[in-house]
């Protein structure tokens, strides 16, 4: 992620894109392909597949995403006929297998993005569903990122995804530069005020004598108190990626709470 960042430092003009239900849009089509690119035989690459993915909910009717029936291509194959299920699977969010197959399912997309990039004369990157483009050219101009964001969308639907068009945003300069939640205007990615904010009100609360994890928990409607805990940690491992000395104090705060009631 701070690698992802970071391709964006000092950007003058960024544009921003967000993958509309990207995971659900990748088939376990995609990731049969993927399987048999790294030297899986037939078979074994369809179950994998079969394995990874999950049939994409009933009650959504969304039209961003591939149909859920099969292409007759795919229906009639020799592998396919094993299986009489006419439905399609897709990869399910959240699933630790999810990420790696969707980054290596839309390696194409990444090249053409990276040649449109090129085009435009800009640096691109992609993490998860975020797309990100910038410049330091201040001659860039809102013309011609209208003009990228075009070829994007274009491209996108090509390879049979879509924008999320409400989440699409150009910032111009002047204007605060966030990355998956890191400043890069400077040099280097930096945590937001906000998120150190929001850390730094939870570990007063969790340390204060006249509070703790427990009652903490209980007013910010955490589930638990280990999942409390879980989420600081997340947060603090996110923050070690950018400021390992602050995160490492972040931690010796939450270690020093009281957490003996952690599985209440």
């Amino acid at each position: 992620m701070a690698q992802a960042a970071a391709r964006h430092c000092r950007a003058v003009w960024m544009v921003k894109i967000d993958l509309r239900n990207f995971f659900e849009s990748l088939t376990e089509i995609d990731v049969h392909r993927v399987f048999l690119e790294r030297g899986y035989q037939p078979l074994v690459a369809f179950e994998l597949a079969r394995l990874c993915t999950r049939l994409r909910d009933k009650h959504r009717n969304d039209t961003a995403v591939l149909p859920q029936r099969r292409t007759p291509k795919f229906r009639h194959s020799s592998l396919t006929s094993l299986y009489p299920r006419d439905l399609l699977g897709v990869l399910p969010q959240g699933a630790p297998t999810s990420p790696m197959l969707a980054n290596l399912a839309v390696r194409d997309l990444d090249e053409r993005l990276t040649a449109i990039a090129k085009t435009f004369g800009v640096r691109y990157s992609r993490y998860a569903d975020d797309l990100t483009f910038s410049t330091t050219r201040k001659s860039f101009g809102r013309s011609r990122a209208h003009d990228l964001v075009g070829r994007v969308y274009e491209t996108l639907a090509a390879r049979g995804l879509a924008p999320n068009q409400s989440k699409t945003t150009i910032v111009s300069p002047g204007a605060r530069k966030v990355v998956l939640g890191l400043l890069v205007d400077g040099d280097t990615p930096k945590l937001t005020r906000d998120f150190r904010s929001r850390l730094r009100k939870h570990l007063y609360h969790i340390s204060a004598p006249d509070q703790g994890p427990v009652q903490h928990a209980a007013r910010r409607g955490f589930a638990s108190v280990e999942g409390l805990r879980q989420h600081l940690l997340g947060l603090i491992a996110f923050a070690g990626q950018i400021d390992p000395v602050y995160a490492a104090k972040c931690r010796a705060i939450l270690d020093s709470s009281d957490w003996s009631q952690t599985r209440r």
